[in-house]
């Protein structure tokens, strides 16, 4: 399956199996530090009883001293609240069951839901055994799914790719051209030999970004593609990461043409030559 980068619907990917990101407001980090400067303002009141009881009206009987330490206790704790209430404000804290969005048990009674709406329109049963393989398959996705299976078979040379839906492998329009052109390269001509390779070997691949770049189902190796074509210096390999740990997602770019190719997929490119 395509990477997470370039799930939609007319660049022939699944925008079911694409996870949402969540809406942070703000990092928890930073509410922090928020936070606790709205308690030093709160704070910041606490020497005024003193000044008042003490300085001013000259108070000294215990019970007034007793008072005036009261006050100030009070200001103490609402410090301390203020903090809290402006983190939890600006950055909620996660659900209790450690991440952003519903629990396990809560999908499992989602998906009870989402087969259920399906079983109850025999014109929709044609979705079942994807829906049931599938943590979610809501109204939503079933509404799209349905709408561009509908429209595919509408095509009588797209019904193949109907198919394929009914398997949870959206083609969108983008790619189904370019199936239909075989010769047809859309790289810039510095990394059209390793596009007209990838089309030869038979690899999945269609274009992204208004046509100039390509997204491939291969791991792309430069170093092995370099003993096969004369490729320019301004071939290179180009890593995107969005998280710490994360593996991300390597592109053989041209930084003269700005054309690139996403290397999406497991499958080595070109392959290890037999030992």
């Amino acid at each position: 399956m395509p990477s997470n980068s370039w799930q939609d619907a007319d660049h022939g990917l699944d925008p079911v199996s694409r996870t949402p990101s969540a809406h942070v407001r703000m990092t928890r980090q930073n509410a922090s530090v928020i936070g606790v400067l709205a308690g030093f303002a709160v704070l910041a009141l606490f020497p005024l009883p003193f000044w008042y009881g003490l300085g001013v009206r000259g108070w000294d009987a215990g019970w007034q001293v007793a008072l005036i330490a009261g006050v100030a206790s009070g200001i103490a704790l609402l410090a301390v609240f203020v903090v809290v209430r402006v983190q939890n404000a600006l950055a909620p804290r996660p659900p209790a069951h450690g991440g952003i969005g519903p629990s396990r048990e809560e999908l499992a009674t989602l998906h009870v839901e989402d087969l259920a709406r399906i079983e109850a329109d025999p014109a929709l049963s044609h979705w079942l055994p994807l829906a049931r393989r599938m943590a979610r398959f809501d109204e939503r996705a079933l509404a799209r799914y349905e709408s561009r299976y509908r429209e595919l078979l509408a095509h009588p040379g797209r019904r193949i790719h109907a198919q394929k839906l009914l398997n949870g492998d959206w083609v969108g329009d983008a790619e189904i051209d370019y199936l239909e052109h075989p010769s047809r390269l859309v790289t810039c001509v510095h990394l059209q030999p390793i596009e007209r390779d990838l089309r030869t070997a038979g690899i999945r691949a269609f274009p992204i970004d208004a046509g100039r770049s390509l997204w491939s189902a291969a791991n792309l190796d430069l170093r092995a593609l370099r003993t096969r074509h004369a490729l320019p210096e301004c071939v290179r390999e180009r890593h995107e990461a969005d998280r710490m740990h994360d593996p991300g997602r390597l592109f053989i770019e041209c930084t003269t043409c700005q054309s690139e190719i996403e290397s999406g997929g497991p499958k080595r490119f070109p392959p290890r030559p037999a030992s």
